[in-house]
């Protein structure tokens, strides 16, 4: 059954994404877990390599995600007071003590208890400013620090730019603007691979259209059109993932560069049907046993700390117990330090911060426009 259920000054949650967040951080977790090496030593690896490389596309569904949620915030709290500092104020909150947390962790301690030295400040001050994903896509850059926090930069840059375009642009335009942004990002990616020859992976212009197209599918919540275009989100279903598949076993070689400039779009398209539904649908039996059950739920709960985190205990765990000698142990011990370290850190370190946001919660309302004033009545958020 649909949902229509509104809150004019409060957003509200919408259980199963939690489910679906916690999907996507295990199929990243699969992936870079293969990435390692962890899966070399098991019968059938190299079908296991390829299944596990389908996680990477987990940083896709984490930016639909992204984009719908922060988006549906925006929107229901534009005519607040304080709209820009109570954003800015709960999302660093959120996000940066355990971002920095973890750089002092990795710059500092680790290094110290290893007796190596400490990385100079001209390599690793990319992270400190959250500007990592540019020595990533130009390697000549001197570089030094966890590579998986590009997709935290990429994240961070779209916090710091969208409120701002939120307030700024009426409503009635908002959703001409997320399909710019999605024609920017395939233009980007063209310039990136064919003019500059540089890879498009991690640059952040190149990677907004799914965060777009998240916000786009935010849009349509607010003006009703949603429940429109579920038939449109079951035929991308339905036919995007063959067609990706067929594309990926064509495009090799001379057209690699067209498969790089076309999947991430692709990708986006079928995430944000998925959200979509389980938006439309959230309250049917088979979307809540599929996504709102705990272990998907507890992953989402702590898939921060789960990104954060993994790489590090991975190694760890790998040095100890080779994937190669003990391949089962090892697999279990990972996962299994990983989801301590990341509850241990939700739970003992982050919730201090996270606790301090209920100084910076919305008052009541501006007295806005009705246009905009219909748009935040109509929408709940995540």
């Amino acid at each position: 059954m649909l949902n229509s259920e509104v809150n004019p000054h409060r957003p509200s949650q919408i259980a199963p994404l939690g489910g679906i967040r916690g999907i996507a951080i295990v199929m990243i977790l699969v992936f870079h877990y293969d990435w390692l090496g962890g899966f070399d030593a098991y019968p059938f690896a190299s079908l296991l390599h390829r299944a596990a490389a389908f996680g990477q596309t987990g940083v896709d569904l984490f930016f639909v995600l992204s984009g719908f949620l922060i988006t549906r915030i925006l929107i229901a709290t534009k005519g607040h007071n304080h709209y820009f500092a109570n954003f800015y104020l709960r999302r660093a909150l959120r996000i940066l003590p355990l971002y920095y947390g973890f750089l002092v962790l990795f710059y500092f301690v680790v290094p110290w208890l290893q007796g190596a030295g400490i990385a100079p400040f001209r390599s690793t001050w990319w992270w400190w400013f959250y500007l990592q994903n540019v020595p990533a896509t130009w390697t000549g850059l001197a570089q030094a620090g966890p590579n998986h926090y590009w997709f935290l930069a990429v994240e961070a840059h779209f916090y710091l730019v969208w409120p701002l375009l939120v307030y700024l642009v009426p409503p009635k335009w908002f959703s001409r603007l997320c399909w710019g942004v999605i024609l920017a990002a395939v233009v980007s990616r063209y310039l990136f691979i064919y003019q500059l020859h540089v890879s498009a992976f991690w640059f952040t212009t190149c990677r907004m259209d799914a965060l777009a197209a998240g916000s786009l599918l935010a849009c349509c919540e607010a003006n009703g059109s949603l429940p429109r275009e579920r038939r449109l989100f079951f035929w991308l279903m339905l036919c995007l993932p063959p067609l990706g598949l067929l594309l990926q076993w064509q495009f090799r070689g001379h057209y690699v560069n067209l498969k790089e400039l076309l999947r991430y779009s692709g990708f986006a398209a079928v995430y944000v049907s998925a959200v979509g539904l389980a938006v439309l649908y959230r309250e049917s039996r088979l979307v809540k046993a599929s996504f709102t059950n705990r272990p998907l739920t507890f992953g989402g709960k702590i898939s921060y700390g789960l990104y954060v985190y993994h790489l590090m205990c991975f190694r760890l765990v790998a040095d100890a117990l080779p994937p190669k000698q003990h391949p089962i142990l090892c697999l279990i011990t990972s996962f299994g330090v990983l989801f301590l370290v990341s509850w241990l850190s939700l739970v003992c370190f982050e919730a201090r911060f996270l606790a301090l946001k209920r100084f910076f919660s919305y008052d009541k309302p501006q007295a806005i426009g009705r246009g905009m004033r219909e748009t935040a009545v109509s929408t709940s958020v995540g």
